[in-house]
C-alpha cells in the first residue's frame, strides 16, 4: 500500500487554470458515448487491477489538507468562541459541516477515491457560496432569512402528511398536530421575514429570478453572481464548468464513464478499484472553498487564524501552480 500522509486524529485563491488543467486531462467524451457513436461494435469485457500509486503532488496536497484540519482542531474549540447572533450562528454551522465534510474528502483521497470525493467536495463549493453570499450584503438579516427557511420548510413537509392516507401506518400514531404545534410557533414571524427579502429580490433582480424553493429565493447561480467582485467571475467559471464536472459523479451522468471503463483493443477494461483519478481535481476544489470558508468565519467569529490561513493558502496556491 501507498504511503500517504496520516490522518488527523481530530481531524487569496489558486490559479484557476490548475483546476481545469487537473480537470481536462481526462477525455470529455465518456467510453459510453465512444460505444455508441462507434455503432454499438461488440466489445469484450476485462476488468484491471489498479495501482493505486499517489502522485507526488496529490501527496503535497494532502499533506497541505491534513496541516489545514490540524490548524482548525488546535485554535477551534466551541467551548471558547462566543456565538451571540445569526451570523455567528451559521458561520459557525457552515464551518463546522464543511469541515466534517473536508475530513471526509481528505480520506477518500488518500485512499484512492478521487470521483466520490469530487461530490463532497461539490457540497463544499456550495457551503461556500451560501456563506460567502450571507456575508457579502445584509449579512444579518440573510443570516436569519437562512435559519427561520428551516420553520417554514418543516411546517410544508408537516402538511404534506395529509395527503398520505396511511399516515398512522408509518408514524404508529398522527403526529400531525404535535408537528403542526411545533413548526407553528415562529411561522408566522419567518414568512414575515421571508416576504421581506422576497420584496428586496424582485426590486433587484426581477419576479422571474425568485426560486421558491431556495432559503435566499435565488439560485445557486444568481447566488454567485452577488458574492463580489473578486471572486464572482471565478465563481460563475467555477459553477459553470466545475461545479458541472463535479455533478457528474452525483448522477448517473454519462460524461463520467470514462472515470469507470475505457475502450482497449475491443475491450471494455473496468476500473472500479482506487485509483489516482480526479484526486487531484477534488483535493483543489475541496480545499480552496474549505479555505474560503475558514476566512469568512475566521473575520465574523473573530479565530485570529488570519495569519496562518493565509500561509498556508500560499503553499497552497504554489503547488497547485506547480502541478498546472
Amino acid at each position: 500500500m501507498q504511503t500517504v500522509p496520516t490522518h488527523p486524529v481530530a481531524p487569496r485563491h489558486p490559479s484557476r487554470e490548475g483546476i481545469f488543467n487537473a480537470k481536462c486531462k481526462k477525455n470529455r467524451i465518456g467510453v459510453i458515448l465512444f460505444f455508441y457513436l462507434t455503432k454499438y461494435s461488440l466489445y469484450g469485457i476485462v476488468k484491471r487491477e489498479t495501482n493505486n500509486i499517489m502522485e507526488p503532488k496529490n501527496k503535497q496536497l494532502l499533506e497541505i489538507s491534513k496541516r489545514l484540519l490540524e490548524l482548525k482542531d488546535n485554535r477551534y474549540a466551541l467551548e471558547k468562541v462566543s456565538i451571540g447572533n445569526p451570523l455567528q450562528v451559521v458561520a459557525t454551522f457552515l464551518f463546522t459541516k464543511s469541515t466534517k465534510t473536508f475530513r471526509a474528502i481528505f480520506i477518500l483521497c488518500a485512499e484512492g477515491y478521487g470521483q466520490d470525493a469530487m461530490i463532497l467536495s461539490r457540497s463544499i463549493f456550495e457551503n461556500y457560496v451560501h456563506l460567502a453570499y450571507i456575508d457579502k450584503k445584509d449579512s444579518s438579516n440573510r443570516a436569519l432569512l437562512f435559519i427561520t427557511y428551516g420553520v417554514i420548510d418543516n411546517y410544508k413537509k408537516t402538511e404534506k402528511i395529509k395527503e398520505f392516507e396511511n399516515v398512522k401506518k408509518y408514524y404508529g400514531r398522527n403526529l400531525q398536530d404535535e408537528f403542526i404545534k411545533r413548526w407553528g410557533k415562529g411561522k408566522t414571524e419567518a414568512e414575515e421575514i421571508r416576504n421581506t427579502e422576497c420584496a428586496k429580490i424582485i426590486k433587484t433582480f426581477g419576479k422571474d429570478k425568485i426560486d421558491k424553493n431556495s432559503w435566499s429565493l435565488l439560485s445557486l447561480r444568481n447566488m454567485i453572481k452577488q458574492i463580489g467582485d473578486n471572486r464572482k467571475e471565478t465563481e460563475e467559471i467555477y459553477y459553470e464548468q466545475v461545479y458541472w464536472w463535479a455533478s457528474q459523479f452525483c448522477h448517473p451522468d454519462i460524461n463520467c464513464s470514462n472515470d469507470y471503463f475505457s475502450e482497449e483493443e475491443n475491450n471494455i477494461i473496468i476500473t472500479d478499484l482506487p485509483n489516482d483519478k480526479n484526486v487531484e481535481t477534488a483535493l483543489i476544489l475541496g480545499l480552496e472553498h474549505y479555505f474560503m470558508i475558514a476566512k469568512i468565519t475566521d473575520k465574523i467569529i473573530g479565530l485570529n487564524l488570519e495569519k496562518e490561513l493565509d500561509d498556508l493558502l500560499i503553499e497552497f496556491k504554489t503547488c497547485v501552480n506547480e502541478s498546472s
